[in-house]
């Protein structure tokens, strides 16, 4: 099981083209928040100065989120992906490119993009450019004795 926060790939930070990916072990029904992250600097994606991509999986919508936060335009939900769910088995994967693309994926196929450098508030051109550390974060994952809990195995990414 995990309990809601950040785990990083510490102490490594990646370079400008990035992925990151798990297996879930268990999906919780009722999290908004089972995600991971993608050029991560400043610290957990609720700390003060940090700049991140997450890449959500929203169970009680069936939807997967890519946002951002950054000193310039704040926290943004930058693209929504509709009719998506996941089960225990399922790989869950995103990338990040120097371009400014994120790519979303289930079990190793394509399933959405966008890209954050362009349309209204685009993400700075530095972030899209730099790196960061990769890493996971749940939120709202343990919210009862069964089958709200959610877990993951197989994390993995790096340089692409």
């Amino acid at each position: 099981m995990l309990y809601p926060g950040t785990i990083f790939w510490d102490p490594q930070v990646f370079g400008p083209n990035q992925e990151a990916y798990f297996t879930f072990t268990q999906v919780s029904s009722v999290a908004k928040e089972q995600a991971l992250v993608l050029k991560s600097t400043g610290g957990s994606p609720i700390s003060y100065g940090a700049k991140w991509i997450e890449v959500v999986y929203n169970a009680p919508t069936s939807s997967v989120l890519i946002q951002t936060d950054d000193n310039q335009n704040g926290f943004l939900v930058r693209a929504t992906i509709n009719n998506v769910t996941f089960g225990p088995g399922d790989r869950f994967g995103a990338r990040a490119l120097a371009d400014g693309q994120v790519i979303v994926f289930k079990n190793e196929v394509a399933i959405g993009n966008h890209y954050l450098t362009s349309g209204p508030n685009p993400w700075p051109a530095p972030r899209a450019t730099g790196g960061g550390k990769i890493g996971v974060w749940f939120k709202g994952t343990f919210q009862g004795p069964t089958g709200q809990a959610a877990g993951f195995d197989n994390f993995g990414g790096g340089n692409l």
